[in-house]
């Protein structure tokens, strides 16, 4: 029998780049089967003509993308953005969608900073004929944040990601109850509609794995065999395994993996970006621990994930164009890392992967650098760690007549 899958998003002018992204990776990963289909509802507030057609061009066979405009505040009457927290008032609009998408029976809600990194049909099949809404409980912190507003259980959930009962949220009235909750109590948290999802609907939700909503802020605030022993039974060796191996990663926190470097969650972004119209377009991503440093937090040296380093391996998106074809110089550590990201990513096409004792290494793929002087490239990467091996290298580069416009090394000038 073939099924019909429903998602939602919500979003306004502000959230479009990340909107559009997580779209591509849900169309990526959604498997659909002989006569499947998938409608994409978005419920945009104050979004241009221009990007609601690039929105409905995206295609996919068998994805239909449907722009629901709101352009007026009128249902959220009274609400008031809480900006300096990353939140906007047109997440108030998640409490309409039962009323909004009035013929639908059952939809998955989305956040726009979502991104959808393998298939995600599973979460479609658990059971909610007997509740609202299927929903991941906030891990390691949930219960704090539950007690904190007054829930007896003192579970708390993400409103990031919802498989809603959308049937059973208008038969009994949740619409105008969240709203008016909302409304009376608007210094309730600086989240905007969370706490009030979380007290109205109480104990009316199915609670699923953190697989299908794991939040990036995790690895922010604890250590990684802490999550990894806590959430998963130590079943992941690595950060990299346990990130990757999600099926929605939900981008929580101020920094952003579409304006700042973080390992391994811009690197997922960025190969959904690649794909999508915006793929052309260079994201001057900044270091995450230059600002953290800037900011004086010290929080992030908790987790080995940061250890030293890692950062400095990070792909550096903001001096390459989706696109370019590049060739890497370096086959050690840094190259490796790089060559591995351009495998997942296909932000950009390596042509050519050279190394200085490219004779003495194991690796028929490592190729002679005087090979570069008969090579069409856009850039070419140095990957090596190793400041005064990397001045060295330039003026090898020069002698062979590469212009220095086209050397990109982890070293800023």
């Amino acid at each position: 029998m073939a099924k019909e899958y429903n998602v939602v998003y919500i979003s306004d002018y502000r959230y479009i780049l990340p909107l559009v992204v997580s779209v591509v990776s849900l169309c990526e990963n959604l498997v659909l089967l002989n006569e499947d289909t998938c409608n994409i509802y978005i419920i945009c507030n104050q979004v241009s003509d221009e990007y609601k057609n690039k929105i409905k061009s995206i295609n996919y066979p068998k994805i239909n993308i449907i722009i629901i405009d709101v352009n007026n505040d009128s249902l959220i009457e009274g609400i008031v953005d809480i900006d300096e927290h990353h939140v906007t008032k047109s997440a108030c609009y998640k409490f309409f969608i039962p009323n909004i998408l009035n013929n639908v029976e059952i939809a998955l809600y989305l956040d726009c900073d979502v991104i959808i990194n393998k298939d995600i049909r599973a979460i479609f099949e658990y059971e909610i004929n007997d509740v609202s809404c299927a929903v991941v409980e906030k891990p390691l912190d949930g219960d704090s944040l539950g007690k904190r507003i007054g829930l007896e259980e003192g579970k708390y959930f993400n409103t990031g990601v919802m498989l809603m009962n959308l049937k059973m949220m208008r038969d009994k009235m949740y619409p105008q109850k969240l709203f008016e909750y909302k409304k009376k109590h608007q210094n309730l948290s600086k989240l905007m509609d969370q706490d009030v999802f979380n007290i109205v609907l109480n104990n009316d939700v199915l609670y699923i794995p953190t697989r299908y909503n794991f939040l990036m802020s995790l690895f922010m605030y604890h250590k990684f065999e802490e999550i990894n022993m806590r959430l998963f039974n130590d079943a992941y060796i690595s950060p990299r395994d346990c990130i990757f191996d999600q099926v929605v990663i939900h981008c929580v926190d101020k920094y952003k993996p579409w304006d700042y470097e973080i390992p391994y969650f811009s690197e997922i972004f960025m190969k959904y970006y690649s794909k999508s119209f915006f793929g052309n377009e260079r994201l001057n991503l900044v270091s995450l621990l230059y600002q953290l440093n800037k900011n004086n937090y010290e929080l992030i040296y908790k987790n080995k994930m940061w250890s030293e380093g890692i950062i400095d391996y990070r792909f550096p998106y903001e001096r390459i164009d989706s696109g370019s074809r590049i060739i890497i110089y370096g086959a050690g550590a840094v190259g490796k890392t790089f060559m591995e990201e351009l495998s997942y990513t296909h932000y950009c096409e390596v042509i050519m992967w050279v190394d200085t004792n490219w004779k003495e290494i194991n690796n028929e793929n490592i190729k002679d650098p005087d090979l570069i002087k008969n090579s069409e490239y856009d850039s070419i990467l140095i990957a090596v760690s190793s400041e005064n091996y990397v001045n060295e290298i330039c003026e090898f580069l020069n002698g062979l007549g590469v212009v220095k416009d086209k050397i990109v090394s982890l070293f800023k000038e």
